[in-house]
């Protein structure tokens, strides 16, 4: 087991129909890692920058600004970090309509962040290591500002105020 507890969890399935989106109080902006699941049919978002695709977890500010965001785009996953902004990109398209499990960690030291779905490493970078606290809210199912609104559903969020290493990841996927 970990032997740290995520600091927000919500184990219920989030319907998202494009229109709603629901956000808390920024409490992520060192180390923290994200994860969760989630299903999409959806081609919604543009690939390439995380800030263009549709909000799975986001706390982004307009323009440059240390914030992240973890996002869809033409039914890839992406994971990025603003100022300057360096994002991840899943080699697949996850919009199948089955469920997926997408890890986001970060390691404030480092900047190092990296992104896996369904336990897979899609791959790490590094960025900035300034702390990410550009917003002041995380918002689920849409970018900050409610707009790029994700469609599908999202269950089992857990956010951890720290990164994630390889071995966690075998009992985040297993709680």
């Amino acid at each position: 087991s970990l032997a740290f507890a995520p600091v927000y969890e919500d184990p219920h399935v989030q319907d998202f129909s494009g229109r709603n989106s629901k956000d808390f109080i920024q409490f992520i902006d060192g180390d923290f890692a994200i994860c969760l699941d989630f299903e999409t049919e959806s081609s919604a978002g543009d690939e390439g920058h995380w800030w263009s695709g549709v909000g799975l977890v986001s706390a982004g500010v307009p323009g440059a600004g240390h914030d992240f965001g973890l996002t869809m785009g033409d039914g890839r996953v992406m994971f990025g970090i603003g100022n300057p902004d360096t994002t991840i990109v899943s080699g697949e398209r996850y919009n199948d309509g089955r469920w997926h499990t997408v890890v986001a960690s970060r390691a404030e030291d480092t900047g190092e962040f990296s992104l896996w779905v369904d336990g897979t490493l899609q791959n790490s970078s590094v960025a900035t290591r300034q702390p990410l606290n550009a917003s002041k809210t995380v918002v689920v199912g849409s970018l900050i500002h409610s707009f790029n609104f994700f469609v599908g559903h999202i269950r089992n969020l857990r956010v951890f105020n720290q990164a994630l290493t390889p071995l966690d990841l075998g009992y985040v996927a297993q709680a």
